[in-house]
């Protein structure tokens, strides 16, 4: 999936991480293919959101960055 990384290696465990769940989600649903469906729209959702959550200018850079690096995962986790 496309998203906003700090570097190459956060890219790769990101990534690594949004298809193991993709798989698990998708072996999960089995013949299900709407509920599958539904998933995956909800994780472009939230890729979208932490892309969208690095363009505030309410916190310092630091800060921002901080919070964003685990944004994806932890939002990821609890879906």
């Amino acid at each position: 999936m496309d998203m906003k990384v700090l570097n190459k290696r956060h890219g790769v465990e990101v990534n690594k991480y949004v298809k193991f769940l993709l798989g698990e989600a998708f072996d999960m649903t089995e013949d299900e293919n709407e509920k599958f469906m539904e998933f995956h729209k909800l994780v472009k959702g939230i890729i979208k959101q932490s892309d969208h959550y690095l363009e505030g200018d309410e916190m310092t850079e630091s800060d921002v960055i901080h919070e964003w690096l685990m944004i994806t995962p932890n939002l990821l986790f609890h879906s």
